[in-house]
């Protein structure tokens, strides 16, 4: 067995494993690899859109799940209510994810408007922004008029430390693909160079 061949078997023999568990770590709502905004509610309760779904956090803690849906979404808090776009729908809903009302979403208008403001929200005497998203990782802080700030949100260190894992295993595997073409490439060559001095051997 080749030393290359030997790297291959071994970074899969890691990697696939890492996959395997990120794959059912996803598909379970462990983690979560997307972000759709955040609204808070008259009582200062926090909701995140995350690839599960909308996430409710009270007091910094999480309660529960509404709105699941795999696909992608954007939505905000307003007078009490959800106000969810995606697929060409506008959905309304009260704080627990029933539905109230569904209307189509003509030309987009509302998912591109809810996209643009997904990364702010703004209460009577408070602001709130996340920043970040490099690597996922990402943060919700509150400003308040008196000049005051303080963070109310970040993203769990388990998304960030598996969604940089799934990019080490990216990078890695399109190295070893490049580096495996350059090999049989070569091999070709020196196929084909000794299969054209062959008839003038003697």
């Amino acid at each position: 067995m080749n030393k290359f061949l030997k790297k291959v078997l071994i970074f899969a023999a890691i990697a696939w494993p890492i996959c395997a568990v990120i794959f059912v770590c996803s598909m379970t709502g462990v983690i979560t690899s997307s972000y759709y905004g955040f609204a808070l509610d008259n009582n200062g309760v926090l909701y995140i859109g995350k690839s599960d779904g909308i996430n409710i956090y009270a007091n910094g803690q999480f309660t529960k799940t509404v709105y699941k849906t795999p696909g992608g979404y954007y939505f905000t808090i307003q007078d009490e209510k959800l106000y969810v776009a995606t697929s060409g729908k506008v959905l309304e809903m009260d704080l627990r994810g029933n539905l109230i009302e569904k209307r189509d979403d003509r030309g987009s208008q509302e998912i591109e408007k809810l996209h643009k403001q997904r990364n702010v929200f703004v209460t009577d005497d408070t602001k709130y922004r996340a920043t970040g998203g490099l690597f996922g990782f990402y943060k919700i802080t509150r400003y308040d008029n008196n000049g005051g700030s303080s963070v109310i949100y970040q993203s769990p260190i388990l998304d960030f430390v598996l969604y940089l894992a799934v990019l080490a295993i990216a990078i890695i595997s399109v190295i070893l693909f490049i580096k495996g073409f350059i090999k049989w490439s070569n091999i070709r060559d020196e196929q084909r160079y000794k299969a054209m001095q062959q008839p003038f051997r003697r």
